[in-house]
Protein backbone atom coordinates (compact mmCIF):
# COMPACT_ATOMS: atom_id res chain seq x y z
CA UNK A 1 0.00 0.00 0.00
CA UNK A 2 1.34 3.41 -0.99
CA UNK A 3 2.01 5.87 1.80
CA UNK A 4 -0.05 9.08 1.56
CA UNK A 5 1.88 12.27 0.96
CA UNK A 6 1.28 15.50 2.86
CA UNK A 7 -0.67 16.84 -0.12
CA UNK A 8 -2.78 13.66 -0.28
CA UNK A 9 -3.69 13.97 3.42
CA UNK A 10 -4.72 17.62 2.95
CA UNK A 11 -6.79 16.73 -0.12
CA UNK A 12 -8.55 13.87 1.67
CA UNK A 13 -9.36 16.22 4.57
CA UNK A 14 -10.75 18.81 2.14
CA UNK A 15 -12.92 16.15 0.49
CA UNK A 16 -14.36 14.94 3.79
CA UNK A 17 -14.76 18.36 5.46
CA UNK A 18 -16.01 21.72 4.27
CA UNK A 19 -12.80 23.69 4.92
CA UNK A 20 -9.30 23.37 6.33
CA UNK A 21 -7.16 25.86 8.22
CA UNK A 22 -3.63 25.81 9.63
CA UNK A 23 -4.67 24.35 12.99
CA UNK A 24 -6.66 21.50 11.43
CA UNK A 25 -3.81 20.77 9.03
CA UNK A 26 -1.35 20.64 11.90
CA UNK A 27 -3.37 18.31 14.11
CA UNK A 28 -5.37 16.27 11.58
CA UNK A 29 -2.92 16.02 8.67
CA UNK A 30 0.40 16.32 10.48
CA UNK A 31 1.72 19.26 8.47
CA UNK A 32 2.64 22.81 9.36
CA UNK A 33 3.04 23.64 5.66
CA UNK A 34 -0.60 23.98 4.63
CA UNK A 35 0.02 26.87 2.22
CA UNK A 36 2.65 24.79 0.38
CA UNK A 37 0.24 21.87 0.06
CA UNK A 38 -2.51 24.16 -1.21
CA UNK A 39 -0.09 25.62 -3.78
CA UNK A 40 0.80 22.12 -4.98
CA UNK A 41 -2.86 21.10 -5.21
CA UNK A 42 -3.73 24.26 -7.15
CA UNK A 43 -0.80 24.34 -9.54
CA UNK A 44 0.37 20.75 -9.95
CA UNK A 45 -2.98 18.96 -9.68
CA UNK A 46 -5.02 21.83 -11.18
CA UNK A 47 -7.65 21.82 -8.41
CA UNK A 48 -9.87 24.81 -7.76
CA UNK A 49 -9.34 25.81 -4.11
CA UNK A 50 -10.73 29.03 -2.66
CA UNK A 51 -9.24 30.95 0.28
CA UNK A 52 -11.21 32.97 2.82
CA UNK A 53 -9.65 34.95 5.66
CA UNK A 54 -11.61 34.67 8.92
CA UNK A 55 -10.86 36.19 12.32
CA UNK A 56 -9.46 33.84 14.97
CA UNK A 57 -9.10 34.72 18.64
CA UNK A 58 -6.15 33.10 20.38
CA UNK A 59 -5.75 32.15 24.04
CA UNK A 60 -4.51 35.65 24.87
CA UNK A 61 -7.60 37.34 23.45
CA UNK A 62 -5.85 38.67 20.35
CA UNK A 63 -7.76 38.42 17.08
CA UNK A 64 -5.86 37.71 13.88
CA UNK A 65 -6.92 36.57 10.40
CA UNK A 66 -6.55 32.89 9.57
CA UNK A 67 -6.82 31.40 6.07
CA UNK A 68 -9.56 28.84 5.49
CA UNK A 69 -9.30 26.83 2.26
CA UNK A 70 -12.24 25.20 0.48
CA UNK A 71 -12.25 22.75 -2.41
CA UNK A 72 -14.53 24.05 -5.18
CA UNK A 73 -16.10 21.40 -7.42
Amino acid sequence: MKKLTRDDRVLEFLKSHDTINFFEALYQCGTSRLAASIWNLRHKRKLNIDKEMRPHTNQFGDTEPVAYYKLIN
